[in-house]
């Protein structure tokens, strides 16, 4: 709570390991079949997620480049700020299709252009304490609510132990909406589903290096239903 009312990025470990205090990218995506745009961050070394949002479905707009993540996170809420009296609906929210709370209805009547705010996005600081907190902490994930979109025969791989259920009632339940279980991670792996607070792994650690989007449980549950 501090951190939110110093205006600061309160918790750098969520994204895992990109440093915050590198290049960061915010790209805006329109997806034609649910009348929608998205705006969204990723760290400069890390595609898969543009190329999840095509696989959806989407096209990419626009893509800039900013100095660290706390401008990108900065981008990112000046333009939902601004998108807000113009919700998603229909399909992203009926179906909790995640990452849907960063979508708005493409009827806005205003046209979003991400490269007008780069040159306020380069005049913001970063928080060094928060670099310390991630330098501390980043063996540690703290998985935030995602916005992995999965489809049919993509793989997915699990580690450590889901709610109500055992790990081979956990991969049924992916392989009975066309996904592949895997049982490492690898470059062509689409997601890590993992506990929310479990501890570090091999797995984990892997799929943090190549850039492959580590999920919770419950996230990888909404991902399955908006398979169905």
């Amino acid at each position: 709570m501090r951190r939110l009312n110093r205006g600061a990025v309160p918790c750098y470990v969520c994204d895992g390991a990109a440093d915050p205090s590198s290049p960061h990218r915010v790209y805006l995506f329109h997806f034609p079949r649910w009348h929608a745009y998205k705006v969204g961050i990723t760290n400069s070394g890390n595609d898969s997620r543009l190329d999840r949002h095509r696989l959806a479905g989407g096209r990419l707009v626009e893509l800039i480049e900013v100095p660290h993540r706390g401008a990108a996170f900065w981008v990112e809420q000046e333009v939902l700020s601004a998108m807000l009296p113009w919700p998603a609906t229909g399909l992203p929210t009926d179906r909790a299709i995640s990452g849907w709370t960063e979508m708005w209805d493409d009827s806005a009547p205003i046209n979003v252009r991400l490269g007008d705010y780069i040159e306020a996005a380069n005049a913001i600081t970063i928080d060094r304490e928060l670099i310390e907190d991630w330098k501390r902490n980043r063996s540690t994930p703290v998985l935030p609510p995602s916005d992995v979109v999965l489809n049919g025969g993509d793989a997915v791989c699990f580690t450590g132990s889901g709610p109500e259920k055992s790990r081979a009632e956990w991969k049924a339940l992916a392989q009975g909406v066309g996904l592949r279980v895997a049982g490492s991670v690898t470059s062509t792996t689409s997601a890590l589903v993992a506990p929310r607070a479990g501890s570090p792994n091999t797995k984990v650690a892997v799929a943090l290096s190549m850039g492959v989007p580590v999920i919770s449980y419950e996230d990888f549950l909404a991902a399955m239903e908006a398979l169905e």
